[in-house]
């Protein structure tokens, strides 16, 4: 990916956690522990994602407050293109891992002499394709 979406999102690693009053959320052990995502009440019987929100300045390894996933979209409400650097990467993050997986298979290939490294080249490039957007270097 390249250096600025590495940057946006917030760095790993991330695991789910549940409180015992049943909130469930996706955190970082990052200073302690920071939240990436939790959920709030909409509605009477549903439920809408949040993220943490730094404003204008890097995420780095600080915490933001917490704004509801609507309030992040570019676009007229309620609909829109997801713009938060989290929601992105956990959109994106299917087909990084097929490209990974495709990645270490043609490396163990040409490590043990199975295909040339033209060929691994031409896979590579054919992984990168399967991002659909994701920017890499």
């Amino acid at each position: 990916m390249a250096a600025e979406m590495r940057a946006a999102f917030t760095p790993g690693p991330w695991r789910w956690q549940a409180t015992m009053n049943g909130d469930v959320r996706l955190v970082t052990p990052d200073r302690g522990q920071l939240v990436v995502m939790d959920f709030v009440r909409s509605g009477m019987q549903g439920a809408t994602p949040r993220f943490s929100d730094w404003g204008m300045y890097a995420r780095g390894r600080r915490g933001g407050l917490m704004r509801p996933f609507v309030e992040l979209l570019n676009g007229d409400l309620p609909v829109g293109e997801v713009v938060h650097p989290d929601a992105l990467l956990m959109a994106y993050a299917p087909d990084i891992a097929a490209a990974l997986i495709i990645c270490i298979s043609v490396l163990e290939d040409v490590a043990n002499g199975k295909i040339s490294q033209a060929w691994a080249a031409a896979v590579a490039a054919s992984a990168r394709k399967k991002l659909n957007g994701v920017v890499v270097e």
